[in-house]
């Protein structure tokens, strides 16, 4: 089926811009503390926000792919995305000129919204590449699919401290702006765009996922990896979430700071494709 491509496209693309989302403030926390006038911890709580909401949107994408399929769990995904971005962008425009508190207070419940999203994206390459791609190149499809968010992390914060700048993290709304339009461009394709695989069922939603997720733990191998697996991302989160602090700290600007968490991110692609 030639739609496939374009599925994958989709996809990949939806993966790229949710967790550019994520890391829009790891770069520039103390500018970006400024322009709100709050605390400095409060914006290294936007980007730990995404971790946060991890389980209960995992439990959501679990309930839509079982109860309705995946183009479900993608379309709802678009939408959280969307509405996250907006408000974002809309707390700086409107609501910080009125008081910097509230801007920062719409700015978090926006990236909280759009963080739900997160996992309805990286918990389904397994299931987009079953649904669409034969054996041969379904291991190259996981890959694709896996790796475009991690791609993601790395241009996010990249993009963030080149474009704000600045002891008032000038450029935020030019950031924010832009993550909205492109969330809106990308909902209108994927709404109207990404679909099913032809034969494609739900599977039942009468399932137990906590008895199946117990059974699971209590297999060996698979709580190693399960907590080897944790250890790792929580090491890459703390590391990414600490950019902007370590680089300021070190007398770097915040563009070096983007810059360097772009290079640790594409670092970690080249690794997982070496493996």
């Amino acid at each position: 089926d030639s739609r496939r491509w374009h599925m994958l496209s989709i996809y990949m693309i939806l993966g790229v811009l949710n967790q550019t989302l994520w890391l829009s403030f790891a770069a520039t926390p103390q500018a970006t503390a400024s322009r709100f006038d709050v605390d400095e911890r409060f914006v290294t709580y936007l980007a730990v926000l995404c971790n946060a909401v991890y389980v209960p949107g995992s439990w959501l994408c679990t309930w839509l792919l079982r109860s309705y399929g995946l183009a479900k769990v993608v379309h709802v995904a678009c939408w959280l995305q969307l509405f996250g971005s907006f408000l974002r962008w809309l707390a700086d425009l409107l609501l910080r000129p009125i008081s910097g508190a509230l801007g920062f207070l719409g700015l978090f419940c926006g990236q909280g919204v759009a963080a739900v999203a997160s996992p309805l994206i990286m918990n389904t390459p397994a299931v987009f590449a079953d649904a669409w791609f034969g054996k041969r190149e379904r291991e190259g499809v996981l890959a694709a699919g896996a790796l475009s968010p991690i791609f993601g992390q790395g241009l996010g914060s990249a993009l963030a401290g080149f474009i704000v700048v600045g002891p008032d993290a000038q450029g935020t709304e030019t950031l924010l702006a832009g993550q909205a339009l492109l969330s809106l461009i990308l909902a209108l394709w994927t709404i109207n765009q990404f679909m099913d695989a032809p034969g494609a069922v739900p599977s039942d939603g009468n399932s137990s996922t906590l008895r199946e997720a117990l059974h699971l733990l209590c297999r060996p191998h698979f709580f190693l990896i399960l907590v080897i697996f944790n250890c790792g991302m929580a090491l890459a989160a703390s590391t990414l979430t600490l950019f902007g602090d370590i680089a300021s700290n070190c007398g770097y600007t915040s563009t070096d700071a983007g810059f360097a968490s772009g290079l640790f991110m594409i670092g970690g692609v080249a690794g997982s494709l070496a493996t």
